[in-house]
């Protein structure tokens, strides 16, 4: 499953291969254009400091809800009402649009701006908890990786984020077991 609030979470980045090694993506220019261009988010300037302050706080909000998720935790009020806040971040307009036949609602920010970036991850998140199984939002066991991911395997048993990690620690477990031999 691919959604906003993934790819923001996911912008603490953890190189998978090597403890310790990881960057803050949300800083960088390349990222955000990314970001920008992948979404087809309405936004022409770059971050300010404030915005990219406002990004990783929602990402932190965002981790710590999926920690609460993965310990079989419930949500607190606290953290409910802070997503509640970036829900309500920019102003927009619904407009009902007729697109081959059919009429469907389409919101428009006011303002092109990075606040309705973090309303469009916030809804996402929300919409990834409120439509989908959230004990499928899980964490790559590589403990390396820590990427977060959506389960959509048929059991719902997938253990890491790609098949690059799942051959990583196949590889690793083998070559444990025939150390010790």
């Amino acid at each position: 499953m691919e959604t906003i609030c993934l790819d923001v979470l996911n912008s603490d980045w953890h190189d998978y291969r090597h403890a310790g090694k990881g960057e803050d993506r949300l800083p960088k220019a390349a990222w955000q254009e990314y970001l920008v261009a992948q979404w087809s988010l309405p936004v022409s300037i770059p971050p300010d400091a404030d915005a990219i302050a406002a990004l990783q706080a929602l990402r932190s909000l965002m981790q710590r809800m999926v920690q609460s998720i993965l310990q079989n935790q419930a949500l607190t009020e606290q953290d409910l009402a802070e997503l509640t806040g970036y829900l309500n971040a920019a102003p927009f307009q619904t407009h009902l649009v007729s697109e081959d036949g059919r009429y469907h609602l389409q919101e428009t920010p006011l303002h092109n701006d990075w606040r309705w970036v973090l309303r469009e991850t916030a809804l996402s998140f929300a919409t990834l908890l409120t439509e989908h199984d959230p004990t499928r939002i899980k964490l790559c066991e590589n403990p390396d990786c820590r990427w977060i991911y959506y389960d959509e395997s048929p059991y719902a048993n997938r253990r890491w984020c790609e098949n690059t990690c799942a051959n990583l620690m196949r590889v690793r477990q083998y070559r444990a077991r025939h150390r010790r031999k």
